[in-house]
């Protein structure tokens, strides 16, 4: 199994995957503009001809990306689509169409996969979960709901780190 150890400085365009232990079968199309990071060891490497990275299995897909990001500040590919190994229940557009979307980015633009509300800050009093695709999976879930809203979370940050 192939790991990255040289990179390519000149990308127009890289899709950076966040992969644990999923079938990457939809990404054999578009191998050639793969970046695979793979927290889930050895036996649950990419079975595909794709170069990947061995990271540590912390901090979720967040950390992944943040990590690719901060590693390759300096040559980071004009436009780079962050994605989990799992699009389907997160997302109801094929891989293609979400390329085909992203390089029509501007600089400066962040685009997001479908368009929610959560990227407009304007629900951050309470989100509207139950409209996500992945609600049904996650409400089945034990979880204990947050005594604050993120708005109330990022103000108590910002006043305890800050002191505004």
């Amino acid at each position: 199994m192939p790991v990255n150890s040289t990179r390519q400085t000149d990308l127009e365009f890289e899709i950076v995957v966040s992969h644990y232990n999923e079938d990457l079968a939809w990404l054999k199309q578009h191998s050639a503009d793969c970046c695979v990071y793979s927290k889930g060891g050895e036996k649950q490497a990419p079975e595909l001809p794709i170069t990947f990275t061995p990271l540590s299995n912390i901090g979720r897909e967040g950390h992944t990306f943040l990590y690719h990001v901060v590693s390759h500040y300096e040559n980071l590919a004009e436009i780079t689509l962050f994605v989990q190994g799992r699009i389907d229940d997160h997302v109801d557009m094929t891989l293609t169409k979400m390329k085909a979307k992203a390089l029509t980015t501007v600089p400066g633009q962040v685009t997001t996969y479908p368009f929610r509300e959560l990227e407009l800050f304007e629900h951050w009093e309470g989100i509207p979960w139950e409209k996500y695709p992945c609600w049904k999976r996650w409400s089945s879930m034990a979880m204990q709901k947050m005594s604050e809203t993120p708005l109330e979370l990022f103000q108590q940050y910002i006043s305890e780190n800050l002191g505004e």
